[in-house]
């Protein structure tokens, strides 16, 4: 298993890897879902229509975008 630590905009970004290349996704501690398309391209359900060539992007982009973080604090709102 392979672990990649990120930081984006005051949030931790960790991306887990299997062999099997199964990917688990957290940001703040909070387990974000995530789904790899038949097109190799990732989707979650906080951000509905949207895909993205890697789980960084998507994670980036749920950082910036979802509603369940505040960029200027840093801080996850529950």
């Amino acid at each position: 298993m392979s672990k990649q630590i990120e930081n984006h905009q005051g949030f931790e970004i960790v991306i887990e890897s299997e062999e099997e290349g199964i990917e688990s996704l957290s940001i703040a501690g909070k387990s974000i879902d995530l789904t790899k398309t038949d097109t190799g391209n990732y989707i979650t359900s906080m951000m509905p229509y949207t895909q993205y060539g890697s789980v960084l992007e998507l994670a980036k982009h749920v950082v910036e975008k979802a509603p369940d973080f505040d960029t200027i604090s840093g801080k996850r709102i529950d």
